[in-house]
């Protein structure tokens, strides 16, 4: 997996719902996803450098469902 593929597709899974989050660095070296649905901010921290290969699953898992929590993807 290249360094940063997983940050690309959960900012893709957001596009596709004409999201385009704001990327930050943490203290801890992890990076920040933030957008907004309806006014409520959200967010979600993604590893700078996933030591796993499912790290991308795991990521594009959560985004979907902080998305379906909004009420902006179907379950």
């Amino acid at each position: 997996m290249r360094r940063l593929e997983h940050l690309d597709l959960a900012k893709r899974e957001l596009a596709q719902h004409g999201i385009v989050p704001h990327v930050t660095t943490t203290n801890g070296n992890h990076l920040r996803l933030t957008w907004c649905v309806n006014g409520k901010p959200q967010f979600v921290l993604v590893s700078n450098t996933p030591s796993k290969n499912y790290a991308a699953d795991m990521i594009r898992a959560d985004v979907r469902r902080l998305l379906r929590k909004a009420g902006l993807a179907g379950e």
